[in-house]
């Protein structure tokens, strides 16, 4: 399962079951402030290094903020100042979904 960052969006994704919310990464902070919105909440919370993460969760930084989400297969997306970033799942279909990732050289 490959997990990915998409800017700008609003509410949930749909894909949560009611009342069931995964883990889909961890947010630390590198520098404040960082706020994180709960997907489909419009209200904001200072962010805590070490937050769990959920589809649909936003993260908020403000002109000095940095953040860096780590995915639970280990790829990272730094969010950089004066930025928001909406937690998505990739959905990849067919061929894509099961290949290896493919090398050159």
């Amino acid at each position: 399962m490959i997990a990915a960052l998409l800017s700008v969006s609003t509410g949930a994704t749909g894909q949560e079951r009611a009342g069931v919310v995964s883990t889909a990464a961890t947010l630390t902070v590198l520098s404040v402030p960082v706020e994180r919105v709960g997907a489909g909440s419009d209200r904001s919370a200072a962010a805590t290094s070490g937050s769990d993460l959920a589809v649909g969760d936003r993260v908020l930084t403000g002109p000095d903020g940095r953040a860096l989400i780590t995915f639970l297969d280990g790829s990272t997306v730094t969010v950089e100042p004066a930025s928001e970033v909406t937690v998505r799942q990739a959905q990849m279909q067919g061929r894509e979904a099961s290949s290896p990732p493919r090398t050159t050289g």
